[in-house]
């Protein structure tokens, strides 16, 4: 019986440590878009004038990859 309640209160113990949101908002006037890239997802992300840059960059392309980090930059304002 103490052996369960051992396990119980240790499942649950872990169970309210990873609870939360690990996975905070993207500020605004900063980007982070997951892409599909050539060996899998790639992460595109900057603030302040590195967004714009690569915002101003994305927007040169029409591509899939490109359509998606235009989102992002229409969706967190960032001038481009």
């Amino acid at each position: 019986m103490v052996a369960l309640l051992v396990t119980v209160v240790a499942m649950l113990a872990v169970v309210f440590a990873t609870v939360g949101d690990s996975n905070p908002p993207t500020p605004m006037g900063c980007i982070h878009a997951q892409t599909a890239g050539i060996v899998g997802a790639e992460t595109i992300s900057g603030c302040g004038a590195e967004a714009e840059a690569k915002c101003a960059h994305a927007a040169r392309f029409d591509s899939p990859q490109a359509r998606t980090v235009i989102a992002e930059c229409e969706r967190q304002r960032v001038r481009f």
